[in-house]
């Protein structure tokens, strides 16, 4: 599981960065229980929310960000097909960009300035180089 991968990457401040996650869905989340704990215990590591078919806005920050994702890869798209250079290029594309409701700031400052408020200072992003 990618969960797995990102909780071995931010180690014990995990629990601080990612306190609930809302998912679509789709049967790639069917296991959605075993996400929200840490694994080889039966510590809970996340909250894990679901949200309700056909309600769009239940997601509404997930359909803007499929959005910006369609700018760069065209719906219908095998996403395998998108090599790893290119789909980091494009997550940095994308947490750059200024957003009016982010007050025209770029969503990865933001987020690096509440990594460093709970003292996560190195390794603090996930998909770069």
């Amino acid at each position: 599981m990618q969960i797995n991968k990102l909780h071995k990457f931010y180690g014990n401040s995990f629990k601080d960065i990612f306190k609930s996650i809302t998912f679509d869905n789709g049967n790639e989340f069917s296991r959605w229980k075993d996400m929200e704990i840490k694994p080889n215990t039966k510590e809970q590591r996340t909250k894990i929310y679901l949200g309700r078919p056909y309600h769009s806005c239940d997601r509404a920050s997930n359909e803007n960000c499929n959005a910006l994702v369609r700018y760069f890869i065209k719906k219908g798209t095998d996403i395998n097909t998108i090599d790893k250079k290119a789909s980091i290029d494009i997550n940095n594309k994308i947490n750059q960009k200024k957003r009016k409701i982010l007050g025209y700031l770029p969503a990865e400052k933001l987020f690096l300035d509440e990594l460093t408020k709970i003292n996560v200072t190195e390794n603090t992003i996930f998909y770069k180089n």
